[in-house]
């Protein structure tokens, strides 16, 4: 198989789950914890489980976020100094 289509095709994979359009359900996983969802077909078990990793990426996100912004005020505050 070419390397370029297996890199394709773990993108694409990869970026499945944020494409999902899904109703958010009012169940909380603890990050701490291992599950095991068992179920009938059809009763949800993916989509749980994307729910969750949207979640994971809207930590991350909001994680880099804060952290940029932080880095900001940081240097904007030591570039205001005044040296003399």
């Amino acid at each position: 198989m070419d390397k370029t289509l297996i890199k394709r095709l773990i993108v694409e994979y990869q970026r499945l789950p944020q494409e999902i359009n899904f109703i958010k359900r009012d169940i909380a996983l603890s990050n701490n914890l291992n599950y095991v969802l068992v179920g009938l077909r059809r009763s949800g078990k993916s989509y749980l489980l994307y729910q969750k990793i949207n979640d994971l990426i809207a930590d991350i996100l909001a994680m880099k976020s804060y952290s940029s912004i932080s880095r900001t005020n940081v240097c904007l505050a030591s570039s205001s100094t005044t040296w003399t």
